[in-house]
C-alpha cells in the first residue's frame, strides 16, 4: 500500500485496536481472488499478532490460500471531501479514509480446532448466543463444524494509514470538520466520529 509518511500509522497497538474494531476484512490470494470474512485477532501471538478466520468448506479459496502468503485488507471510516470546504483555492475533491493491510502465511487448522475459532468469533459479537442451546444446540454446532474450515494467519508485516486531512492548513481542516459535522450520511458521520476519537485533522 502506498503510504505518504504524514499518514502512516506505526504504533502496533493502534493497528491492533483498528483491526479489533473493524474486523470484517478481505483476504486476497495471488490468483486475484478475494473472500470477505470476519477475523479474530490474537495480538499476543507472534511478533505482529495472529489472525483467525473460517471459510465455508465449499469455498475453494481456502485451498488456494493454504500454506501461502496472503494479504488481508481492513477498511475503517471513509468519506468524500469536497474542495468547497477548504479556505484556500484552488483545490480538488478527495477521499479521506482509514485502512490497514496485513500480510502473513495462512495455515489450515485441524477439524478439532474449528469449534474454538467459531466460539471466538461468536463471542466477540454476541457472547450470549454461544451458550444459548435454543439458538445453537450442540448437534447444530457439530453440523457446522463439518461445513467450515478454520485457518490462522501468522502476521509478518503490517501497514496502516489514516488519511484524515492532517496535512492541510488549520483553517482547511476546520472547514472539513465543520462540513462533516453537519452531514447526515453514515460515511460522513463515521469519519467525523473517528477523527474526533483520534484527534486528527480537526484543525486544533
Amino acid at each position: 500500500m502506498y503510504i505518504p509518511s504524514k499518514f502512516q500509522v506505526t504504533d502496533l497497538e493502534e493497528v491492533h485496536r483498528f483491526i479489533e474494531r473493524y474486523g470484517f476484512g478481505i483476504i486476497l490470494s495471488d490468483s486475484l481472488e478475494g473472500t470477505h470474512l470476519p477475523f479474530i485477532l490474537e495480538k499476543n501471538e507472534g511478533e505482529f499478532g495472529t489472525l483467525y478466520c473460517h471459510f465455508a468448506r465449499a469455498n475453494p479459496h481456502w485451498q488456494i490460500l493454504a500454506e501461502k502468503m496472503t494479504l488481508v485488507v481492513f477498511h475503517g471510516p471513509h468519506a468524500y471531501i469536497s474542495p468547497t470546504w477548504y479556505q484556500g483555492k484552488p483545490n480538488v475533491p478527495t477521499w479521506n479514509y482509514t485502512a490497514v493491510h496485513v500480510y502473513g502465511r495462512l495455515s489450515v487448522l485441524a477439524e478439532a480446532d474449528v469449534v474454538g475459532v467459531m466460539e471466538k468469533t461468536v463471542k466477540k459479537y454476541e457472547p450470549e448466543v454461544w451458550s444459548d442451546q435454543a439458538v445453537m444446540p450442540e448437534e447444530y454446532r457439530e453440523k457446522l463444524q463439518k461445513a467450515i474450515v478454520a485457518c490462522k494467519i501468522t502476521l509478518t508485516k503490517v501497514e496502516a494509514q489514516y488519511k484524515l486531512g492532517q496535512h492541510r492548513k488549520t483553517e482547511d481542516q476546520q472547514g472539513v470538520t465543520d462540513a462533516l459535522s453537519r452531514l447526515s450520511d453514515i460515511d460522513s458521520i463515521a469519519l467525523y466520529g473517528f477523527m474526533q476519537q483520534q484527534q486528527i485533522g480537526l484543525g486544533k
